[in-house]
């Protein structure tokens, strides 16, 4: 009888630590198990050892499978298999452009790696200066050589570096400036580039968009704003440097001045009123008849009655030049004038007051009604509710010693609508035909667009438009409606009617526009009682008119004075037995025959 001592094999296990390719891998055993005796390890790469925890260096970069087999003495073995990883260096390698000492330089990192990606990147440009972006610009500021190092990092912590020898170059120092940023107004840009001594071999200007390549160029900027001014200098080291300002362009001042004139021998005053939302005046020139009389914002002179011409000149803060003369005439004292758009008119007129009076500046309007209405406006307007007359007075004073006075007659009557159209011109166009109607209100109310036009060429249909505009009573006006004839029409003549807002016929008046006379049917035809032809002349002339039986015997004559434009021609046909009737009309060599129908 034998006893058997079966006891539990190892439990093989190690770690390791992942590796840069050229450093030293350590592999730790961490088996467990009683009386262990050897461990054999393989490397993956034809390498052995026997030692519990040892060290290896990898030749090479790559994936290897490291097996340990551990046995204890009584020659149980068991094997633990895992992969280690040698990983491959980064190769470093950069780029950068032309070191020049003005200039920031681009420095282009172009490091590979295998199997791996860069994370990290430390750069040392020599200058006590260092960065960690992967593609940084570096600006030296001086010359000199410099040693550039940079060490690039993999994912895994892996890294190597390189460096070289720069030389810094030295670059131009660009500056400019310019004279003045006015719109409208030729801008000179100077060149004030530091090369230190080093030949400048071209600029290149970009202004508004557009290239310069002199040095100092002009430049004419035709719209206000901000603009980027870009500036680039290159010297004969092949160095160059960018600057760009920003210039903002005003708009150039809009002079502006006025005065008073004096009360009892006291100065005349000129003030300034030129307006600069963005800008500010540096200078000023106040000229009379050209002669310098002041510098200031407010000047005063003393000035005999008479005309001058003032001229105010300025200079802004942006260098914009502006200047405007105005002629004056001084009289010695306040004159009033006023004009109204309308003196006449119905009840509830509405008069405004335009102020044209001179050297005042305060104003007291009477507009003498029941309630004894008045206005400090320079301007006003007012509503007249009663019929009557109103002498309406205007006093102007620049002080309460000097002022004048002016009065004007406002009559306000019933109201009563009445308008005629004096005449229709034909203006000819190249592809139509438009036509000025001349309007007189002969009522008292206000002509406006509640009235209507009625257009009708050749009897053909009516069009109908409002009149656009405003018609004062007792005024006169040439007005152009939106009515036209197209070139391509064929039409003799043209009719115009004025309609009230109540569709009530005002006024009608025709043309001619092909043939010098234009004869229309008899209307309405049968009739009962009259007709009425209708005969349009270019000019005046005789109308002779016969109402011929079936007989043949005249039974009416009529010779009548023709008028320019409209002729109504009204046939009797009441003292006429029933029957049919020619009418013949004749207008110089022109003649036209109608039969008409009497009927009961």
């Amino acid at each position: 009888q034998q006893t058997i001592n079966i006891e539990e094999a190892p439990t093989t296990s190690f770690s390791f630590n992942n590796t840069c390719n050229g450093t030293t891998t350590t592999f730790t055993d961490q088996t467990t198990g009683t009386n262990l005796a050897s461990w054999n390890w393989d490397f993956g790469d034809g390498t052995t050892s026997t030692t519990q925890s040892p060290t290896h260096t990898y030749a090479n970069p790559g994936k290897y499978a490291v097996t340990l087999n551990v046995a204890n003495n009584l020659g149980c073995t068991t094997t633990k298999v895992d992969t280690v990883y040698n990983h491959s260096l980064p190769v470093v390698n950069f780029t950068n452009n032309l070191p020049c000492s003005t200039t920031p330089i681009q420095f282009t990192d172009q490091s590979l790696v295998d199997n791996a990606n860069l994370v990290a990147w430390e750069w040392d440009f020599g200058d006590e200066t260092t960065s960690t972006d992967q593609h940084p610009e570096h600006l030296y500021g001086q010359t000199g050589i410099f040693e550039v190092k940079l060490k690039s990092f993999s994912q895994f912590g892996c890294t190597d570096s390189t460096q070289t020898i720069i030389t810094v170059a030295q670059g131009p120092e660009v500056d400019f400036a310019w004279d003045k940023s006015c719109e409208g107004e030729a801008t000179t840009f100077t060149d004030l580039t530091n090369s230190f001594g080093i030949t400048i071999t071209n600029w290149n200007w970009i202004i508004d968009g557009v290239l310069h390549t002199s040095q100092n160029p002009n430049y004419t900027f035709t719209n206000s704003g901000t603009y980027t001014v870009q500036l680039t200098v290159a010297v004969n080291n092949l160095c160059t440097q960018t600057l760009m300002q920003d210039i903002i362009i005003e708009v150039p001042p809009t002079v502006q001045f006025d005065y008073n004139e004096g009360c009892g021998g006291s100065g005349t005053e000129f003030y300034d009123l030129t307006a600069l939302p963005n800008d500010t005046i540096i200078a000023r020139e106040w000229r009379v008849d050209g002669a310098i009389i002041s510098s200031d914002s407010v000047a005063t002179i003393s000035l005999d009655p008479g005309n001058y011409d003032i001229t105010l000149s300025v200079v802004t803060n942006a260098g914009c030049t502006e200047s405007a003369t105005s002629t004056i005439s001084l009289i010695g004292s306040p004159v009033a004038a006023y004009e109204v758009n309308a003196n006449y008119g119905a009840i509830n007129l509405l008069v405004d007051f335009t102020n044209f009076s001179t050297g005042g500046n305060d104003y007291l309007w009477s507009f003498n009604d029941a309630n004894n209405s008045t206005s400090t406006e320079q301007n006003p307007n007012f509503i007249f509710t009663d019929i009557g007359e109103y002498n309406v007075t205007l006093r102007t004073s620049s002080s309460p010693d000097c002022y004048d006075e002016t009065t004007q007659l406002i009559t306000v009557v019933e109201p009563l609508t009445n308008v005629q159209i004096i005449a229709i011109t034909p203006v000819l166009k190249e592809d139509k035909t438009t036509f000025i109607l001349t309007l007189e209100n002969t009522g008292t109310t206000i002509i406006n667009n509640s009235t209507s036009l009625v257009f009708r060429a050749d009897y053909g249909t009516e069009v109908v438009e409002p009149l656009n505009t405003i018609l004062y009573a007792g005024k006169t006006i040439n007005y152009t409606p939106a009515f036209a004839i197209a070139s391509s029409s064929t039409t003799d003549m043209l009719c115009v009617k004025l309609l009230s807002a109540a569709a009530i016929p005002l006024d009608e008046k025709c043309v001619t526009l092909g043939a010098p006379v234009i004869i229309s049917e008899p209307y309405p035809n049968p009739s009962s009682g009259n007709s009425t032809i209708d005969v349009i002349l270019e000019d005046a002339q005789e109308i002779k008119v016969r109402v011929i039986n079936r007989a043949g015997q005249p039974v009416f004559s009529n010779i009548i004075k023709g008028v320019t434009g409209l002729n109504k021609m009204h046939i009797n046909g009441i003292t006429l037995p029933q029957g049919l009737y020619i009418i013949e009309i004749k207008v110089g060599k022109e003649r036209e025959l109608y039969k008409i129908s009497i009927t009961r």
